[in-house]
């Protein structure tokens, strides 16, 4: 089995095991990332037309860093259709990150050159080293949380929504 292959195979394992949504559709070939897009509150994808696999990831990560309640509203090219959640890319590069380790996915195939904006080495090298940008936000939100041995342990793969409680403190 191809490399490429191989890691969409994990990556929906994963997305069936923590019960992420997604769907295999036909696409048409102008998505913003191709072979998949973000549709109804589930990861959509064209095994035909995607190119990279990280993809997968990246857009479960927008799923992921949402509120439920939003969820289903989310689509396309995020940054363009929702500027107001532009700022949970780091978030979410954090979240697909930790995803890519559950996925044995390589952070190169994560982080591909084909993708943020040159900036994919730069990406590839904080991460494999341990800076986790967005965790903060992770953690922030209940996703995940930096254990006191310095361990990242991820309490929900999916943002829960937001109690009265915790949002009164």
């Amino acid at each position: 089995m191809e490399p490429e292959q191989q890691a969409v195979q994990n990556i929906t394992a994963f997305f069936d095991h923590f019960q992420i949504p997604y769907k295999i559709e036909e696409l048409p070939d102008d998505t913003f990332l191709p072979g998949v897009t973000i549709s109804g509150g589930a990861v959509v994808y064209d095994p035909t037309k995607l190119k990279y696999p990280g993809d997968l990831l990246h857009e479960a990560g927008h799923l992921a860093v949402t509120l439920p309640e939003e969820r289903d509203q989310i689509f396309g090219d995020i940054a363009v259709e929702f500027p107001h959640k532009k700022d949970d890319e780091m978030a979410v590069m954090c979240w697909s990150f930790l995803a890519s380790q559950v996925c044995k996915i390589p952070v190169q195939m994560l982080f591909h050159d084909g993708g943020y904006k040159g900036e994919s080495q730069y990406l590839q090298q904080m991460y494999s080293s341990g800076q986790l940008m967005g965790l903060p936000l992770l953690e922030w939100m209940g996703i995940a949380r930096r254990e006191q041995d310095g361990r990242i342990s991820v309490l929900s793969w999916m943002r829960p929504a937001v109690s009265e409680e915790s949002a009164n403190n």
